[in-house]
């Protein structure tokens, strides 16, 4: 069910379809913000321009593609998700606590 999910939301977000690399998902829990975020690594699929693809839903206020080290300033939720992604690929742990 998270694998069809995590397919799922960016076809219904942002109108592409992805391939989910890998199975066990990254998880970010903030008890403060009582928030459990489930985080997937993805491949967009097919030929997508990316300066193409729109938000189709409220729950987004902005889409763009940036290289790791030239991030833009961004609110704490998708902050910490950058750090986890940081902390995986640096070896660490699959789950960041905040």
């Amino acid at each position: 069910p998270l694998l069809r999910e995590a397919r799922l939301e960016p076809r219904a977000e942002l109108g592409i379809d992805v391939d989910v690399d890998g199975v066990e998902p990254w998880i970010l829990m903030d008890s403060a913000m009582r928030r459990i975020d489930v985080v997937f690594h993805a491949t967009i699929v097919g030929d997508v321009d990316p300066s193409s693809i729109t938000i189709r839903t409220p729950e987004l206020v902005a889409v763009g593609w940036f290289s790791p080290d030239d991030l833009p300033e961004t609110d704490r939720e998708a902050a910490d998700v950058i750090s986890l992604i940081k902390q995986v690929r640096a070896g660490g742990s699959r789950m960041l606590v905040r």
